[in-house]
């Protein structure tokens, strides 16, 4: 790529992030909403609630004490040494139940959060490349590390910014309860979500991501793709689905050793 062409990417860059940032308040809107603090939680049930545990609030806390924390000495670190399911039973397990359907890690009853995928299934996760769980390697929960630290000290001083730049919405997927009670896993956004949960926000602003479910029903169970195919009974599939309801993160700090 040539100097001169680098010049010009720069200046076209923020040009093509403002039309894009106006076509979505213009044209998107309806693809943005307000969601509670209080309903949000990771893929592995991790709540970012003020009564939950997530092991991305306990590494603010600890740059609140210590800033410049080593990796090794980190909360980060030590839980990626600590969490390593095997499996997604591992959800079932932490619910204090017993499930015949066993995946492989990140893969639902629903097969995946991202339609494409789903309709084959899902795709697994590498333990090793993944924030997670563990053993992901050192390289990445250092990165991932330093990505948190840095963060935290922008949004600080500045906040949630997500119309300031390209691809800054935190994005997620509903899960919804046949009464109608909801919860949110955020996809896209973690370390935002964890940073204004601990700085006291109690809603954020998120836009659906192209590609993924903005829903997924418990009234649909009978179509998603491990029970439609068989291989996933409903009692285990609504067991999953109330893990991600259930779970919070407090029962297995108790197990998880960040000492």
């Amino acid at each position: 790529m040539t100097e001169i062409f680098k010049r010009h990417l720069r200046k076209i860059k923020p040009v093509y992030h403002a039309l894009s940032i106006m076509y979505v308040y213009l044209h998107r809107r309806s693809e943005l909403c307000e969601v509670p603090l209080e309903i949000c939680t990771n893929l592995m049930g991790f709540s970012f609630a003020a009564s939950g545990w997530n092991y991305l609030i306990e590494q603010l806390k600890q740059f609140d004490t210590n800033w410049d924390v080593k990796v090794k000495d980190s909360v980060l670190y030590r839980f990626h040494q600590s969490y390593q399911p095997k499996n997604m039973s591992e959800l079932a397990y932490s619910c204090g139940n017993e499930v015949d359907f066993s995946p492989e890690l990140s893969i639902y009853p629903w097969g995946s959060f991202n339609i494409e995928k789903s309709n084959k299934g899902g795709v697994a996760k590498d333990p090793y490349q993944t924030r997670f769980y563990g053993p992901s390697s050192l390289a990445l929960i250092e990165k991932d590390l330093e990505n948190l630290r840095s963060l935290y000290d922008y949004m600080k001083v500045h906040g949630y910014r997500p119309w300031y730049f390209r691809n800054a919405f935190i994005g997620g997927v509903f899960l919804e309860r046949e009464n109608g009670e909801k919860k949110y896993v955020v996809l896209q956004g973690n370390h935002r979500t964890a940073i204004m949960a601990h700085l006291g926000y109690k809603t954020m602003l998120v836009r659906h991501l192209a590609g993924y479910y903005k829903y997924i029903s418990q009234r649909d169970i009978h179509n998603w793709y491990y029970v439609k195919s068989g291989d996933c009974s409903l009692a285990d599939a609504l067991t999953y689905f109330d893990c991600l309801f259930n779970l919070d993160g407090t029962e297995r700090h108790k197990k998880i050793e960040l000492r």
